[in-house]
């Protein structure tokens, strides 16, 4: 029973970390003027959605697409010095 117990707790905990990412993926997959349309907590939240990769092309396309490949070049010399 008490093995039960901690399975579930532990599965509830593991949903409760799980809810926020979905919510990041799902809004920075959404069109700017949706992203903040579904406040609540709801099914719409997460599924009701028109999917789109703009976002990620203007970020890419901006300086921040720069700034991380720099990042990641130097991380890669680190690691590899």
């Amino acid at each position: 029973m008490k093995r039960a117990s901690l399975s579930v707790l532990g599965g509830v905990i593991g949903i409760l970390f799980f809810l926020p990412l979905l919510w990041v993926l799902t809004n920075s997959l959404r069109p700017g003027s949706e992203t903040f349309a579904h406040l609540t907590l709801s099914w719409q939240t997460f599924f009701e959605l028109k999917p789109t990769l703009h976002n990620y092309s203007a970020l890419l396309s901006s300086d921040v697409g720069r700034a991380t490949l720099n990042s990641i070049l130097v991380s890669a010399a680190t690691v590899v010095i």
